[in-house]
């Protein structure tokens, strides 16, 4: 089965601790009109499933209420990974 490549410009990664060593990962990608669309993504890089939204505000609502917490604001996790 051939995967198709997606290109997502966004780097700022919302993650999600799924179990133990396995995290689920999010980019939001906005599109010219404003709208959104999250990409979820796996340890491995494999994009595994998308959402759109409205705005991106209301994706920013809709990772929260799901688990998701933005990569950047979450210290902790940065120093268990060995990135600062």
């Amino acid at each position: 089965m051939k995967q198709e490549k997606i290109s997502i410009r966004s780097q700022d990664y919302w993650i999600k601790i799924v179990e133990m060593l396995q995290h689920n990962w999010a980019l939001i990608e906005e599109n010219y009109d404003k709208s959104v669309r999250v990409y979820f993504i796996t340890d491995a890089s494999t994009v595994f499933d998308q959402m759109d939204f409205s705005s991106k505000k209301e994706a920013k609502l809709g990772l929260r209420r799901n688990g998701f917490e933005r990569y950047e604001d979450d210290k902790k996790e940065q120093l268990l990974k060995g990135w600062e």
